[in-house]
């Protein structure tokens, strides 16, 4: 894949000019579709669309196949979040990673390529060797991906819109592309066992029993962020890595 470096200036002039009656129909689409609206209020909504209608208009001007924001940019300098933004582009299929995080990103667009399937990218919490089971949360997640969602504000900053999803439990790969030259891969299937509804932590949370070792992501860490598919791709995913990269 080539990258390329789109000014965040660029997505901030566009968030800018878009004029609220603009937002509308993309507010309307996930007020109707939340089984509750937590903390956001009418303007968060508002504000949270503008960043979709604008980042939706960036990825078209400039023939994206997949994106990763500094999101916490949005935070810092405008009060709002890319959550809902990134939620659309997923199922829209533009792969939408959080945080500017790349090989997190590449990650996604691997798995959508080789298996069709739409991901999660989140941070693992509360690894527990023993049990070998690890929590994996984000205040983002794509709406296909889930059976209902609550609109609540982003965890880390208590600002904007964040998606508190809940999915449905079974056979999941956990994934992530690493290294120096990006040639490494952390792969495993695993189970999907139950959602959460922590205050500790981001919004969409479930926990995961994992057939590789969990204490492998303690003792040989790839990255931070971790991508979920549904269903057990794992060898699938090696015989790829095997083929063209290793």
């Amino acid at each position: 894949p080539n990258t390329i470096d789109v000014s965040l200036h660029l997505l901030t002039a566009a968030i800018q000019e878009t004029a609220p009656e603009d937002t509308l129909p993309f507010q309307a689409s996930f007020q109707s579709g939340a089984r509750r609206i937590g903390e956001p209020s009418g303007a968060d909504l508002n504000s949270a669309a503008k960043v979709g209608v604008a980042l939706r208009k960036i990825v078209r001007e400039h023939g994206l196949d997949a994106c990763t924001v500094r999101c916490f940019d949005l935070v810092k300098d405008l009060n709002t979040t890319g959550c809902l933004a990134l939620s659309a582009l997923m199922d829209e299929g533009i792969v939408a990673g959080c945080e500017g995080d790349l090989p997190a990103a590449l990650t996604m667009v691997w798995l959508q390529a080789v298996t069709g399937q739409i991901s999660f990218m989140a941070n693992p919490q509360d690894l527990d060797p023993a049990a070998n089971t690890l929590w994996l949360a984000h205040c983002t997640i794509a709406r296909s991906m889930v059976k209902g969602y609550a609109l609540r504000s982003h965890f880390e900053s208590a600002t904007g819109v964040g998606i508190q999803g809940d999915l449905e439990p079974g056979p999941i790969t956990l994934a992530r592309i690493g290294g120096r030259d990006l040639r490494e891969v952390f792969l495993t299937d695993g189970e999907l066992l139950t959602n959460g509804d922590s205050d500790l932590r981001c919004r969409t949370q479930i926990q995961l029993r994992l057939e590789t070792d969990v204490r492998t992501l303690l003792q040989h860490p790839l990255g931070n962020h971790l991508v979920l598919i549904r269903g057990h791709w794992a060898e699938q995913l090696r015989e790829y890595h095997r083929l063209f990269i290793h």
